[in-house]
């Protein structure tokens, strides 16, 4: 990719906008405060841009494709980190729900979020001819999304990844190999694998709120696709996996990204101590 300086401001992808800022939040250490300015900035480049009939950039997808919130930011306040994970307790009962009610579109969508990592925009626009056997796909789409003069938003299918980087195939556990089947099963005549009647890709939004609710149903605390993300990169990294498996699967560029911002300790005091025991008894 070009130097940012060295871009014209019509060749400006959302892709470059979201590589840029999280280029900046890992050299600069930004705060929240200073990287929402940050975007301001950037907005307003690109409505002056469109204004000017330069360019019409497309900043909200750049922006909503930043897996990126509040809590990630503000290191001041205390915040219990194991809330933006399921649990070892937790996990279970999330799965061993989805596995049973399997007829439910969107509940195959929040299993395989949780059994591969990807992105909630991954899982929307994944194709039936994405998947190279019952354990593998390949990851080369994801939902984009824009807001017109009007207000109203409108979503559609980017044909790259969020970065270079999210070109990938990623594996899933042997023991959900079914998961395939039954998309192939399901299939009736439509490119998704998630699909509404009318055979459009289902939306973010749509599979946000069907994690929020299977949590209500099950008491648990409200978890989103992202922080089922996050649990599943801080399962890769306790499990001792290879740096390079770890970013193949995230879609990443460096492991430093996973571990800063996606992982989180949730092991229990107990594991903890028998962790210090073995490492300085």
């Amino acid at each position: 990719m070009k130097p940012y300086s060295a871009t014209k401001v019509e060749d400006i992808t959302p892709e470059d906008i979201t590589l840029f800022l999280e280029d900046e939040l890992c050299r600069k250490h930004l705060k929240y405060k200073a990287f929402l300015n940050l975007k301001g900035l950037i907005k307003g480049m690109c409505q002056f841009a469109r204004r000017k009939r330069i360019a019409k950039i497309d900043y909200e997808s750049a922006f909503a494709d930043l897996d990126l919130n509040e809590r990630d930011f503000d290191k001041t306040r205390h915040k219990d980190k194991q809330m933006e994970v399921f649990s070892d307790q937790e996990l279970p009962i999330v799965l061993d729900y989805l596995e049973n009610n399997l007829d439910d579109i969107r509940n195959i969508a929040m299993l395989l979020i949780l059994v591969s990592g990807l992105r909630v925009g991954e899982i929307c626009t994944l194709h039936y001819e994405d998947w190279l056997n019952d354990i593998a796909f390949k990851v080369n789409r994801t939902e984009t999304k824009y807001r017109d003069s009007s207000g109203q938003v409108h979503y559609s299918e980017k044909p790259t990844p969020k970065t270079e980087a999210g070109i990938r195939t990623v594996v899933i556990p042997t023991k959900y190999a079914y998961i395939h089947k039954i998309l192939v099963n399901r299939k009736e005549g439509g490119k998704y694998c998630f699909a509404d009647k009318e055979g459009n890709f289902l939306k973010d939004y749509i599979i946000r709120a069907r994690f929020y609710r299977v949590c209500d149903m099950l008491h648990l605390p409200r978890r989103s696709p992202h922080d089922a993300r996050r649990t599943y990169a801080t399962a890769l990294l306790n499990s001792g996996a290879s740096d390079m498996f770890i970013i193949d699967q995230m879609g990443h560029t460096d492991v430093n990204t996973t571990k800063q911002y996606y992982y989180r300790d949730v092991r229990n005091v107990k594991d903890k101590l028998k962790l210090i025991d073995e490492l300085i008894g």
